[in-house]
């Protein structure tokens, strides 16, 4: 697996799955933290690249990356969001955050950093 690229993938679902919910301030836990402009359209573009090198080569990710982008290209296309919806997107978000924080930890002990999470 490359550590890096799945940090990196996980993160970018975390970022568009925040953007999404900035819309509806009932469900939103971070826009207040946000000091630079998103670049919305990088972040779809790159999970589009990740998206395609797994279908070359799925051997550098988990077996879940496809599913959680695939589900989160998913519910963006779909307008307005149920509540049902929502409930996912939510579950997504938090798999993705802790996915990309797993992932960076066992970065930090691959380079003798210490623990992970």
């Amino acid at each position: 697996m490359d550590l890096l690229r799945l940090t990196i993938a996980y993160l970018r679902i975390w970022k568009l799955c925040d953007l999404e919910f900035y819309t509806l301030s009932q469900r939103d836990s971070s826009r207040v933290f946000d000091v630079i402009p998103i670049d919305e359209l990088r972040l779809k573009t790159d999970l589009v690249v990740f998206r395609d090198s797994l279908r070359s080569d799925p051997s550098w990710a988990d077996h879940e990356l496809g599913d959680s982008i695939n589900t989160l290209f998913s519910l963006l296309n779909r307008k307005p969001l149920s509540d049902d919806d929502l409930n996912l997107l939510e579950v997504l978000r938090a798999k993705a955050q802790q996915k990309a924080l797993k992932y960076s930890g066992e970065i930090k002990i691959a380079i003798g950093g210490g623990a992970a999470f």
